[in-house]
C-alpha cells in the first residue's frame, strides 16, 4: 500500500521505480510439474515440412508426436501466484542483506516513532520511520507489491 512506502520518505526522498513486467515468466515450474505442462505440435510441424517431411513422422505406422515443454510458470495453474510471489520475497531478502552491516546500502539501526501529540513530533515526518545512525538519515529502502517495486533514499549527501 501507499502508507508502506511513504512512511519510508520524507521530503527529501529520491524515488525509482521499477516495473517488472512479465515478472511471473522469470520463475521455474516445479520440477514434478514439467513432465505435464506442454502443448503437442506434431500438426504444425508437419505442414512447416510438407509432405516429404512426413516420413520423418511415422515409423511403422506409428505418428511420432513432438511435445514443447513449459518450463516457466504457466498462467491459470492455482499455485501460480503464490509459489511466484514467494519466490520473489526469498529474492527481496536476499537483496536486503544484513541490515546492521557497514557496507549495506539498506543499512538501518534504529526506528524513530514520531506520533502526534508526543513531546518533540515533527509534522512533516512520518509518524514511524527507520533510521541509519552512521548517516543520521532515513534509511534507503524498497518495497514491492506483486511487481512492482518503488525505492528510495535521501538525496543529501551524507
Amino acid at each position: 500500500m501507499i502508507e508502506s512506502i511513504m512512511m519510508n520518505a520524507d521530503a527529501k526522498t529520491w524515488m525509482g521505480d521499477l516495473d517488472l513486467g512479465k515478472m511471473f515468466l522469470n520463475f521455474w515450474l516445479d520440477e514434478q510439474l514439467k513432465p505435464y505442462a506442454g502443448v503437442d505440435v506434431t500438426s504444425l510441424r508437419k505442414r512447416e515440412l510438407g509432405q516429404n517431411g512426413d516420413e520423418v513422422f511415422v515409423h511403422r505406422g506409428l505418428i511420432r508426436r513432438i511435445w514443447e515443454r513449459w518450463e516457466r510458470t504457466c498462467m491459470g495453474l492455482k499455485s501460480f501466484p503464490y509459489v511466484c510471489t514467494q519466490t520473489f520475497g526469498w529474492c527481496e531478502d536476499v537483496i536486503r542483506g544484513k541490515r546492521r552491516e557497514a557496507n549495506n546500502p539498506l543499512r538501518w539501526d534504529e526506528v524513530v516513532s514520531n506520533l502526534p501529540g508526543s513531546k518533540d513530533y515533527q509534522p512533516e515526518k512520518s509518524w514511524v520511520y527507520r533510521l541509519c545512525s552512521k548517516t543520521g538519515k532515513l534509511a534507503a529502502f524498497f518495497g514491492t507489491y506483486i511487481d512492482d517495486c518503488r525505492s528510495g533514499t535521501s538525496m543529501e549527501r551524507g
